[in-house]
C-alpha cells in the first residue's frame, strides 16, 4: 500500500494536463481564451463571449440598467461594469454565491437570486424603483448529465423562464440576450422571440468552443405588449411543434405585425448537431452559396477530391 501511495504521489504532472475545478469539470490550460481571461483578471473565459457580442451589436455602451441572470461566477458582470457608462446599475442573479464586484449588486438563492422565485421579482422591483432595464443577459445552463435530450429541454425551459423575467423588467425597445442549445426546441424559441422582439439574430462568438452546442440569440427592440398570453411562456405549450404554435392567434392580445419565421436549422437533421462538408464543395460553389454552407455545417473536411485538386498542398492552405 505504501508503494502504491508513493508511486501516486511521485507521479509527475505535466503542464499540458487539464486542471480540475472544484466542481469536477476540466479546464484546458492551453485554451487561448482561458489564458486571456487569467491575464486580464476575468473570472471565466465566458467573459469574452459577452465582449464579442457587444463588439458586434454595441449595446452595453448605451445601457444604464443591466440585469445578468445566472451570473455566477460573475464574468459577464465584470464586462458590463467595464463597458457601461459610469454610475450605471448592474444586478447579477444566480443560485450560487459570487465574490463582490465594485458597482455590481449581487444576489444568490438565499436573498433573491433564483429567477424562478417570487422573491427575485420582489427584490428587482425594490432595486429598480419603477425603472426598467435596458439590457437583460442570460448565460445560464442547467446541471447537465448523460441524456442530451433531457439536458437540451432543461436549457430551453431555463431560457423561457429568463425570457419571462425579461418581459417583466425590460423596457420598450430593450435588448435580451440568451444562450440556447441547438436542439429540437430551437425553432420554437425563435418563434417566441419573434413575437416579443422586432429583430432576432443568432450569433456564435469566436470564444465559444466549436464542439459546444451553445449559440447566442440576440433579441432587439422589445415590443412591450400590454398583455402576454400565459401559454406563450409555458414550456408545456411552447415546445410543441412550431406548426401548432403558428395556429394560435394573437398570443399578445394586440395587433402585432407578422414577421417571417426564421428557421434556424434544417429540420431534416433532427437531433444531429454536427454536419460536415467537403472543402472542395465549399470552394467550387457559387458566391451566393458560401454563407449557406457555413451556416448549415460545423466542419470543412479535406477528402480525396480535395487532394486530387491540390487544395491541401496549396501555399495558401496553412496548418491552422
Amino acid at each position: 500500500r505504501r508503494t502504491r501511495r508513493r508511486d501516486r504521489r511521485c507521479r509527475p504532472r505535466t503542464r499540458d494536463m487539464p486542471k480540475k475545478t472544484k466542481h469536477g469539470k476540466k479546464t484546458d490550460r492551453n485554451d487561448k481564451w482561458y489564458k486571456l481571461a487569467k491575464a486580464q483578471g476575468y473570472r471565466s473565459r465566458a467573459a469574452f463571449k459577452l465582449t464579442q457580442l457587444n463588439k458586434k451589436f454595441g449595446f452595453l455602451e448605451k445601457a444604464n440598467i443591466t440585469l445578468d441572470l445566472c451570473a455566477a461566477p460573475g464574468g459577464w458582470c465584470q464586462v458590463a461594469s467595464k463597458y457601461m457608462p459610469q454610475g450605471s446599475q448592474i444586478i447579477g442573479l444566480d443560485l450560487l454565491q459570487m465574490r463582490p464586484i465594485p458597482g455590481v449588486t449581487m444576489y444568490d438563492q438565499w436573498n433573491g437570486g433564483d429567477i424562478m422565485s417570487t422573491k427575485c421579482r420582489t427584490v428587482l422591483k425594490r432595486d429598480l424603483a419603477g425603472n426598467k432595464a435596458d439590457v437583460v443577459l442570460h448565460d445560464g445552463a442547467p446541471n447537465v448529465g448523460g441524456a442530451w435530450s433531457k439536458d437540451a429541454y432543461g436549457q430551453s425551459e431555463l431560457v423561457l423562464m429568463s425570457c419571462k423575467l425579461a418581459c417583466e423588467f425590460l423596457k420598450r425597445g430593450g435588448i435580451f440576450i440568451t444562450k440556447v442549445f441547438r436542439s429540437s426546441d430551437y425553432n420554437a424559441l425563435i418563434w417566441i422571440f419573434n413575437k416579443l422582439f422586432k429583430k432576432v439574430e443568432s450569433f456564435k462568438p469566436a470564444s465559444s468552443r466549436q464542439q459546444s452546442a451553445e449559440i447566442f440569440v440576440v433579441c432587439q427592440h422589445f415590443v412591450a405588449p400590454d398583455k402576454i398570453d400565459p401559454r406563450l411562456l409555458d414550456p408545456k405549450f411552447a415546445f410543441k411543434q412550431v406548426d401548432t404554435l403558428k395556429a394560435v392567434p394573437d398570443v399578445l392580445h394586440k395587433k402585432v405585425k407578422q414577421q417571417k419565421n426564421r428557421q434556424g436549422y434544417d429540420e431534416a437533421l433532427g437531433m444531429v448537431l454536427h454536419a460536415e462538408v467537403s472543402v472542395s464543395a465549399f470552394i467550387e460553389c457559387s458566391n451566393s452559396q458560401h454563407m449557406q454552407i457555413l451556416g448549415a455545417h460545423n466542419e470543412l473536411r479535406f477528402g480525396s477530391r480535395c487532394r486530387a485538386a491540390g487544395y491541401d498542398t496549396d501555399p495558401l492552405t496553412t496548418a491552422e
